[in-house]
């Protein structure tokens, strides 16, 4: 029985690295009703969120591979991708995330008349409880805990939706 440890994945090292840490709150590229990124505004949140350093080790790993022939290369960016999931909080569930982000922006930073879930299911599912498994991986998705921590960091969030939200518009805008 070997106790070897699996080896870390070179393009999520550099990733994680260039982000301190610390990904943003949520990335959502295939939320329903937004368009796709062109490549130059796709391209532009690559250089934003992760930077030229990043870039530039990311393409050395892969141009490495490319001149040496390593067949192992599509792996390892298929584990990447796998492994990005967790590290930015994709959304299993991006309706739901979009939904609950569209009234924080609305809000525009104001407090909720009722909580957040509340507002969701009014709005969206005409007052059907929403199951608590979902609103869990949305909470998680979001960055909110339940602890006093989690609540200092609510005005983050906050700016974070509406960010998020304007790229997302402004991606829309522009296509249409």
């Amino acid at each position: 029985m070997s106790s070897r440890k699996p080896r870390t994945n070179a393009i999520i090292a550099v990733v994680k690295r260039s982000r301190g840490g610390n990904p943003p709150t949520a990335i959502m590229m295939d939320v329903p009703g937004f368009p796709k990124l062109s490549g130059e505004q796709l391209a532009q949140s690559v250089r934003d969120v992760f930077g030229q350093e990043a870039i530039d080790e990311i393409g050395i790993i892969v141009l490495a591979a490319m001149l040496a022939g390593d067949r192992k290369l599509p792996k390892m960016v298929h584990d990447a991708i796998m492994e990005a999931d967790h590290i930015f909080r994709r959304a299993r569930h991006p309706e739901l995330l979009r939904q609950a982000l569209r009234v924080l922006y609305e809000q525009h930073g104001a407090p909720l008349e009722k909580s957040l879930k509340k507002t969701v299911e009014e709005r969206f599912y005409q007052g059907e409880p929403l199951d608590p498994t979902k609103w869990n991986r949305v909470r998680v998705q979001l960055g909110w805990l339940k602890s006093r921590e989690a609540r200092e960091k609510g005005p983050y969030i906050i700016r974070e939706a509406k960010l998020l939200l304007k790229r997302l518009e402004s991606a829309k805008s522009s296509t249409d």
